[in-house]
Order: C-alpha cells, then structure tokens, then sequence
C-alpha cells in the first residue's frame, strides 16, 4: 500500500477522482454561503416583523386610548342632553 493513499480507499474503488472531490468541496461552500444567506435574510426578517408588532401594538395602545377619551365625552354630552331636558318646562 502507497503513504499517500489512506487505508480505507484506493485510487481504483475511490467514490470520487480528486477532480470529483474538488467539485464536491466547491458545491458544499456554495451551499454554505447560500445557507449563511439564507439565515441572515430569515434573521432580517423576523427583526422586520418584531418591528412591525412593536408599531402595531403602539398605534393600538393609542387608538385604544383614543377610543376611551371620545367614549367618555359622548357619555359626558349624553348626560348634559338629559339634564337640558330634564330642566325644560
């Protein structure tokens, strides 16, 4: 058995010529870089929507507030209606 050759494989029965190898190995990086690709798109992403949730439950918070107030002054003018013509002869 030849030094260069490891014990569990022989240039004859290899799965891969050095030329099929070095186009494996340029496959997997190109995967990797369209994994770390993908993953920072995803990341990107989800931070858009925690944004996105953090405005809408502001702007709710507000309308809600908002509601509130204009609900109260229609109850303050429905009883200033009623005391008007309660006080009509």
């Amino acid at each position: 058995m030849s030094a260069s050759i490891s014990p569990t494989r022989s240039v004859s029965n290899s799965r891969y010529t050095d030329l099929d190898e070095a186009a494996q190995r340029e496959r997997r990086e190109k995967n990797n870089q369209a994994v770390k690709k993908c993953r920072a798109a995803r990341r990107q992403q989800e931070q858009q929507t925690l944004e996105e949730v953090r405005r809408m439950r502001e702007l709710h918070r507000k309308l809600k507030k908002e509601f509130e107030d204009i609900k109260n002054e229609v109850d303050l003018l429905q009883e200033l209606i009623t005391l008007c013509n309660k006080a009509k002869p």
